[in-house]
C-alpha cells in the first residue's frame, strides 16, 4: 500500500495548457485532499462577508445585498465601506434573530 501511495504522489501531474485547465486542476487537488487550500483572510470584514453571504444563501435572502448595495450605490460588497458591512451584517443578523424566533422584522409588514 505504501509503494502505490508512494508511486502516485511522486506522479508528475498533467501541464496545464490554458488557464482554465489549470484551475480545474487545482480545484481538482483540493477536493482530493492532494492540496490545502489557500488560508481565508481573517479580518473582521472579511468574515462578516462571508456571514452576509452565508446568511443570505441559506435563506433566500440576497434581495436584501441587492438593498445594500443600491442604498450605497455600488455593484459588489467589496465596494461597500467597513461601517456599511457591519450594518449589513448587523441587519442580516437581526433577520435570522427574527426568522428563528418567528417575530416580524421591524422595516417590514407583519407576516401574521
Amino acid at each position: 500500500m505504501k509503494a502505490v501511495l508512494a508511486e502516485v504522489s511522486h506522479r508528475p501531474r498533467p501541464q496545464a495548457k490554458a488557464t482554465g485547465e489549470s484551475e480545474a486542476w487545482q480545484r481538482f487537488e483540493i477536493e482530493q485532499g492532494l492540496q490545502t487550500p489557500a488560508p481565508l483572510e481573517q479580518t473582521p470584514r472579511a468574515r462578516a462577508i462571508r456571514d452576509i453571504n452565508r446568511i443570505a444563501m441559506r435563506h433566500g435572502w440576497a434581495s436584501e445585498i441587492v438593498a445594500a448595495l443600491d442604498r450605497a450605490g455600488v455593484s459588489y460588497l467589496a465596494q461597500l465601506h467597513d461601517h456599511e458591512v457591519h450594518d449589513l451584517h448587523h441587519h442580516m443578523c437581526h433577520l435570522v434573530d427574527c426568522a428563528q424566533t418567528a417575530c416580524d422584522p421591524r422595516d417590514s409588514l407583519p407576516a401574521r
